[in-house]
């Protein structure tokens, strides 16, 4: 039976005024803008229309690239997802807590349901991390009022990784109650949300953060909602070229973000912690509105 959520956080709705325009990062107006946020500040590229200035920290030598591959894309065809929406899985937990549900493929997905709102974020891992790596960020966001989804990919078989991603997007909708969904992916994690993006049925995906892709340059064009692409500076180079393929692919609304540092993937959140959460929080409040 479909559960639909009996409260709704009041501390998003209060939060949005301030998150939507944090570092002059507001997704408002769809600005399309390339920064190198470090700590001497931002530096707009000439391929943006407006000017933009996400500060964060610069220490990210010690960032490790996950994924080893020299494809930048690989030319998969995107075909739109035609699973039958169903309310299949496990019942929300009350207070949030570990979950299970099936792809369209029949595999199943482990999951961990943090917050209770109408807009639903779900994480996906890059390679060496999982699930639970992205437990602070799902924490602090459930607090402010998202419904948060943390899941395990199969980095095994990673052409079955965009059907995970929209398996976890089924269950915010149908089982949790969300009304809006934005996809957060790292690294792999990126690549996966961009193709289950690409997949999604229209009006099924609001938002999409990918940090660090290294491949689903193809599927870019297809995006539906709002886009947001980033990358460390210092990143290995087929990193930072596919990002910026990407966004240049991709529909607008869009935004793409070079910040400071060498770090990849989930590392970014560690060496450019504020300017990754001004971004995110600015995509959110733009996506998800007052709720």
């Amino acid at each position: 039976m479909t559960r639909t959520p009996t409260r709704r956080r009041v501390l998003r709705a209060a939060g949005i005024a301030t998150t939507t325009t944090l570092a002059g990062c507001s997704f408002i107006g769809g600005d399309e803008t390339t920064t190198d946020a470090g700590t001497t500040g931002g530096r707009t590229s000439t391929d943006g229309t407006t000017s933009s200035g996400a500060t964060g920290t610069t220490d990210g030598t010690n960032g490790t690239t996950s994924e080893t591959s020299n494809e930048a894309t690989d030319g998969t065809a995107e075909t739109t997802d035609t699973t039958t929406e169903t309310t299949g899985g496990t019942a929300p937990p009350e207070g949030g807590g570990d979950v299970q549900f099936a792809t369209s493929g029949g595999a199943t997905v482990q999951g961990t349901l943090l917050g209770d709102g109408s807009c639903g974020v779900v994480f996906a891992h890059g390679v060496g991390f999982g699930r639970k790596s992205w437990l602070p960020e799902a924490r602090k966001l459930a607090e402010k009022g998202y419904a948060c989804l943390t899941i395990d990919l199969n980095l095994d078989d990673r052409s079955t990784t965009p059907d995970y991603v929209l398996a976890a997007s089924r269950y915010l909708r149908k089982r949790v109650g969300t009304e809006r969904v934005v996809l957060i992916g790292a690294s792999a994690g990126a690549n996966a949300v961009v193709r289950a993006n690409a997949r999604a049925k229209q009006g099924t995906i609001h938002g999409t953060l990918a940090l660090s892709p290294g491949k689903a340059v193809d599927s870019a064009s297809a995006m539906q909602g709002w886009k947001l692409f980033v990358v460390s500076k210092g990143d290995d180079e087929r990193f930072v070229r596919t990002t910026k393929r990407m966004y240049r692919n991709a529909s607008r609304p869009k935004r793409h973000e070079t910040l400071g540092g060498s770090a990849h993937g989930q590392h970014v959140f560690e060496t450019n912690r504020n300017a990754m959460w001004s971004l995110m929080n600015a995509l959110l409040g733009t996506v998800c509105g007052d709720g």
